[in-house]
């Protein structure tokens, strides 16, 4: 028997013991149970200590990632993103994760986890989302310039427009172009920002027309080019998407965590794990790299 191919298997059937467990209590009771956690997350330590103390390195890699994992669920759980239960199982995979050959770019297990399991439940979602979408095509325009009247359209898009130039010039400057998906998390913060501030201007329309002459003005001054017809279509098609993108994201924190038939989260968290052991998440890197 090869001893270290079984010991090495151990967290792989721990994982999928958890996944089917959280994955059933969640969907029938609307409720991950702590017994479940505990079930695996006990045998998965006896195992590390194991490799501890016999100079082993299968328990480093877990150990630094629960760690993280910790963090970041303790801080999604403080901003009400994640419900209790979803951030103890997050830990919980983070802990029984063995490395995902994802480390020459992500250093730990709980990172391909958390980005292959909101892109697998924006998968999922993104049909329910155009659908409702098309039900009610009044909305749309709401959605996309994050705006609470459609009379405001216009403000929200000159504001938008006036200071999105400074997106690519931003990344002309530095070398963050280099890393995919440090680039994208980079834009999706920079639009993000954009979109509320437009949306804030919403309230204060006597000060949008200063504020747009300046963006242009600094636009024109330091990116002429932007405002070519060509930039500007690229400019408000690469909105449109990144903001109903932002929605989607919205559409799908609010649908596993605020109402009583909300979807279970715990399949998606299951789906990431095992997705973080496939080309996956290459595969969407190179898609955002495009």
């Amino acid at each position: 028997m090869d001893l270290p191919r079984v010991i090495s298997s151990i967290p792989f059937i721990l994982i999928c013991i958890t996944g089917a467990l959280t994955s059933y209590s969640d969907i029938r009771e609307k409720k991950i149970r702590n017994i479940h956690l505990f079930m695996t997350a006990f045998p998965a330590l006896a195992l590390y200590a194991v490799s501890f103390f016999t100079a082993g390195s299968l328990w480093q890699a877990p150990l630094s990632s629960a760690v993280t994992a910790t963090v970041a669920g303790v801080f999604f759980f403080s901003i009400n993103l994640w419900r209790p239960g979803d951030a103890k199982l997050f830990v919980t995979y983070a802990f029984l994760m063995p490395l995902t050959g994802y480390e020459q770019v992500f250093a730990l297990p709980c990172v391909p986890l958390f980005i292959n399991t909101f892109l697998i439940g924006l998968i999922c979602f993104t049909p329910l989302f155009l659908w409702s979408v098309l039900k009610h095509p009044k909305t749309l325009i709401q959605a996309i310039f994050m705006i609470k009247d459609p009379k405001n359209t216009l403000i929200a898009f000159m504001v938008m427009i006036s200071v999105s130039w400074a997106i690519p010039h931003l990344l002309a400057m530095t070398a963050w172009h280099i890393q995919p998906f440090t680039r994208w998390i980079i834009i999706s913060t920079l639009y993000f920002l954009i979109f509320r501030m437009a949306s804030y201007l919403e309230e204060y329309p006597q000060i949008v027309i200063p504020c747009v002459i300046i963006g242009l003005g600094l636009g024109l001054r330091w990116s002429p080019d932007f405002y070519t017809l060509e930039h500007l279509t690229r400019t408000v098609m690469t909105l449109c998407a990144y903001s109903l993108g932002f929605q989607l994201i919205h559409n799908l924190i609010r649908q596993t965590r605020d109402n009583k038939d909300r979807v279970a989260f715990a399949p998606f968290l299951f789906a990431g794990c095992l997705a973080s052991y496939t080309p996956f998440l290459g595969w969407m890197l190179k898609i955002l790299h495009r």
